[in-house]
């Protein structure tokens, strides 16, 4: 059996890199269909970094309340790994 392994990085400000892996898996799963398809979203330190290494790890994800380096409040995401934050 074949194996392709679609390996991607998000596309700026549009599509996650797992959207984008997902999305092309699906289309050569349904043209190849004796071929075993992996995706694997990728990240190259930008904006997609902790959206792929959460879901790389498997990770719970909680948004907390917090403030910024200027006292604003904002949301920001916490990842929760292996009893570590």
């Amino acid at each position: 059996m074949k194996s392709i392994l679609v390996a991607t990085d998000s596309f700026k400000g549009t599509f996650s890199a797992k959207k984008v892996s997902e999305t092309i898996s699906k289309v050569l799963s349904e043209e190849l269909n004796e071929t075993q398809i992996k995706t694997l979203p990728l990240a190259d330190g930008g904006e997609g970094s902790f959206d792929c290494v959460t879901t790389f790890l498997n990770c719970e994800v909680l948004n907390v309340n917090c403030t910024d380096l200027f006292f604003n409040k904002i949301t920001a995401p916490v990842a929760f790994w292996d009893n570590c934050a």
